[in-house]
C-alpha cells in the first residue's frame, strides 16, 4: 500500500492500544458525551424521546459502558430511519441523533429537512450529485459532499440549507451505516496530527469544522503544521498571497488544503486502508472501519493531543 497518511494511522493506533483489540481499547476509553452529567442525561433523553418510537428495550441510564450505549443508539436509529414511512418521525430521529448526541444544536430545521432530503436516496459513496431545479427554472448540480451548508431554493418554492459536514456526515452514519462515517472537528483534528507527528510532508492537510472542544481548539494543528513545514511544503513562495488581496488567506491555504468536494471521500478512502493496513498486520486488531472512526474521535484530545503538544514543545526554542 502506497498510502502513507493509512499507514501512519494505523502505526500510531497500533502503538496506542498497546496489544488490545481495538474493541477492548474503544470500550475502555470511549466516553461521548464527554461529561459523565451529559452521557446520564443523554441517556433519559432517549429513553424518553426515542425508544417510545422503537421497538426496543430501554438503555440503563448511568454513564458506564459508554461505547457500548453508542453502538446500540446508532443501531437503533439506524434501523429506525430504515423502517419509518413517516417523514415526520425520520426528522425527529435525525434532529435527536445530529443535536443531542452530536451536539450540533444550531441546526434550524430547515437544514435538518434539506440534509435528509438531498443525501436521502444515496445509492452508495459515488453517488455524490444532487440534481435539482431552482426558481429561475435553471436545472442545478449539486455536490452532497460540500463540507459547508448552503441555502437551496427549488422551483416548488421550497428552501432549506444543505447542512455542514459535522452535521450531514452524522445522518449518513445512521442512513448508511454500511459506508458512511462522522467527519467532525475532533476527526480532521486527529488527521492532521498524524501528518503532524509522522512528517508526512506531501500530505495537504485536512479541512477544519467548526469545534467547541477547548483543548483541540488551544493548540491550533494547521497554524502548528505550517509553522514547522513551510519549507517542507515549498510553502514560502507563496508568503505574498497572504498580503497581496483580501482573498490572499484563502488564496494560500488552497495550497496546503484538501479540496473541499474531496476532503469526504478521501476520508472514507482513509479510513479503508487503515483498516487493510492493520488487517495484514494483525486481523484481530479491528473489527470494522467504524472502529478507526470512533478511536480518532475518542483519542483527538487524549494521546493524540499530548503528542503533539510535547512533540511542539521539543522543537520550540524555549
Amino acid at each position: 500500500m502506497d498510502d502513507k497518511l493509512a499507514i501512519s494511522l494505523a502505526n500510531y493506533l497500533e502503538e496506542r492500544i498497546s496489544g488490545k483489540t481495538l474493541d477492548a481499547w474503544l470500550k475502555a476509553n470511549y466516553q461521548w458525551p464527554d461529561r459523565e452529567a451529559k452521557r446520564v442525561a443523554f441517556y433519559k433523553a432517549f429513553n424518553k424521546e426515542i425508544i417510545p418510537l422503537l421497538d426496543a428495550t430501554p438503555i440503563n441510564e448511568d454513564a458506564s459502558n459508554s461505547y457500548e450505549k453508542t453502538i446500540r443508539i446508532k443501531e437503533c436509529i439506524s434501523r429506525a430511519i430504515a423502517e419509518t414511512k413517516e417523514l415526520k418521525i425520520s426528522n425527529q430521529l435525525v434532529t435527536f441523533f445530529i443535536s443531542k448526541w452530536g451536539g450540533v444544536d444550531n441546526n434550524k430545521p430547515a437544514t435538518t429537512r434539506g440534509i435528509v432530503k438531498i443525501r436521502i436516496d444515496m445509492s452508495g459513496p459515488l453517488d455524490r450529485i444532487y440534481h435539482f431545479t431552482n426558481k429561475k427554472q435553471q436545472s442545478v448540480s449539486f455536490d452532497r459532499y460540500k463540507l459547508t451548508g448552503r441555502k437551496l431554493e427549488l422551483n416548488t418554492g421550497e428552501e432549506f440549507n444543505s447542512g455542514g459536514v459535522s452535521s450531514w456526515s452524522k445522518y449518513l452514519t445512521i442512513k448508511y451505516p454500511e459506508w458512511a462515517h462522522i467527519y467532525d472537528a475532533r476527526v480532521a483534528y486527529s488527521l492532521n496530527a498524524i501528518i503532524y507527528l509522522y512528517d508526512l510532508y506531501d500530505a495537504k492537510l485536512w479541512r477544519m469544522p467548526p469545534g467547541r472542544n477547548g483543548k483541540t481548539n488551544m493548540l491550533d494543528i494547521e497554524t502548528l503544521i505550517i509553522s514547522r513545514q513551510i519549507q517542507n511544503r515549498n510553502l514560502g513562495q507563496y508568503l505574498n498571497l497572504i498580503t497581496d488581496s483580501y482573498k490572499g488567506v484563502s488564496n494560500f491555504r488552497t495550497k496546503y488544503l484538501i479540496d473541499d468536494k474531496e476532503t469526504y471521500p478521501r476520508y472514507l478512502e482513509i479510513l479503508e486502508n487503515a483498516k487493510s493496513e492493520l488487517d495484514s498486520r494483525n486481523d484481530a486488531l479491528c473489527q470494522n472501519v467504524s472502529e478507526i472512526e470512533a478511536f480518532i474521535f475518542a483519542d483527538a484530545d487524549g494521546g493524540i493531543f499530548n503528542k503533539v503538544l510535547n512533540k511542539s514543545l521539543r522543537e520550540s526554542e524555549f
